[in-house]
């Protein structure tokens, strides 16, 4: 049984992805993690509807996995003149002021020369550095982005490949008639979305698509106890 591309067939149904790079992306994913994926998928985003169906849950519900906290947040915002001068540094800030004709003799803290521009710095002055901070966050969180859905990518193939494994071990273990066990999914206390959605689940599930993880990003396991 090839659990790692099993798992992948089940993480990326209905992907643009070439199906014929899901056994070496799945070997990847689990061999290799995120990183490993860059040869297959590059530094872009990618096709992948599981991702695309709860990120729209995530964003009707309010309610976002720690994994999610690329997409939960957006870029910064660069709306007051407030804003641009708390991203500059010092040098740029004295930069600045020489080039409004601002005067800042004596200010030598950071802290300090913020506070002395605030009062004087007027919007237009600063508008077009705050477009290019505002174009720099972009960039930069599109980046953040695609670089944590590549890590629930590897991880949520690498998890279901692991669960995968351990299914037929337990189904097994089950059919035992001298010990009796349980089924049950970890601790999940610290995830509420993965706590919510594991109300309900039993083992076996009707189907092996149920099995963790619950959502892209999570790591609920399946752990065995003895019964008496």
């Amino acid at each position: 049984m090839d659990y790692n591309l099993q798992a992948a067939e089940h993480i990326l149904v209905g992907s643009k992805i070439p199906k014929a790079l899901w056994k070496e992306i799945a070997d990847a994913a689990v061999f290799g993690g995120r990183d490993s994926l860059l040869s297959f998928l590059g530094c872009n985003d990618f096709d992948w509807p599981w991702f695309d169906e709860w990120k729209e849950r995530f964003e009707i519900t309010g309610e976002w996995p720690e994994a999610w906290v690329d997409y939960e947040y957006g870029p910064a915002s660069y709306k007051k003149v407030s804003d641009v001068l708390r991203s500059l540094t010092a040098p740029k800030l004295r930069s600045l002021a020489r080039d409004l004709n601002i005067s800042i003799v004596g200010v030598k803290k950071v802290a300090e020369l913020r506070f002395a521009l605030v009062r004087k710095v007027k919007w237009a002055q600063v508008a077009d550095i705050a477009a290019g901070l505002s174009r720099e966050a972009e960039l930069g969180a599109a980046r953040a982005r695609v670089t944590a859905k590549r890590t629930m990518l590897a991880g949520a193939i690498a998890h279901r490949a692991n669960n995968l494994y351990r299914y037929d071990q337990i189904v097994e273990l089950l059919s035992s008639d001298i010990i009796k066990w349980r089924v049950c999914l970890d601790d999940l206390k610290s995830c509420p979305v993965a706590k919510k959605l594991a109300k309900g689940w039993s083992f076996p599930p009707e189907n092996k698509m149920r099995l963790p993880p619950l959502f892209p990003g999570d790591w609920t396991g399946i752990r065995t106890q003895m019964i008496g």
